[in-house]
């Protein structure tokens, strides 16, 4: 632990603050969660309806939650890809492609 102090009196005061940054961003990110538990009384009381259905309802956000951020992550795959594809066959064809494009072939291929 005191090796943990010694690398932290290194870091330069820009450092330090990210890393504080860091530090809140990541505690807020999981306050959200602790402030629903914490009212989940005063939530079903205002929709009018039970603490069970409210919990489900947050288990149920925070699980579409993960699948967007999965989501994210294969769609930053899809670009890379599509980008991969644009470096190959030239500008418009795989742009075509990806939003679904009317017409085939050479006719929209970028010349270089």
């Amino acid at each position: 632990m005191l090796k943990s102090f010694r690398r932290f009196a290194q870091l330069t005061g820009p450092q330090r603050h990210a890393y504080f940054a860091a530090l809140g961003g990541w505690t807020l990110d999981a306050f959200d969660f602790f402030i629903f538990i914490v009212c989940l009384n005063a939530i079903s009381a205002d929709f009018r309806t039970t603490i069970q259905a409210v919990a489900f309802g947050i288990t149920l956000m925070f699980a579409m939650q993960a699948l967007m951020h999965a989501g994210v992550v294969l769609g930053l795959g899809a670009a890379a890809l599509t980008g991969a594809a644009t470096g190959l066959l030239g500008q418009f064809d795989p742009l075509k492609a990806q939003v679904g494009g009317r017409r085939r072939g050479r006719q929209g291929r970028a010349r270089m």
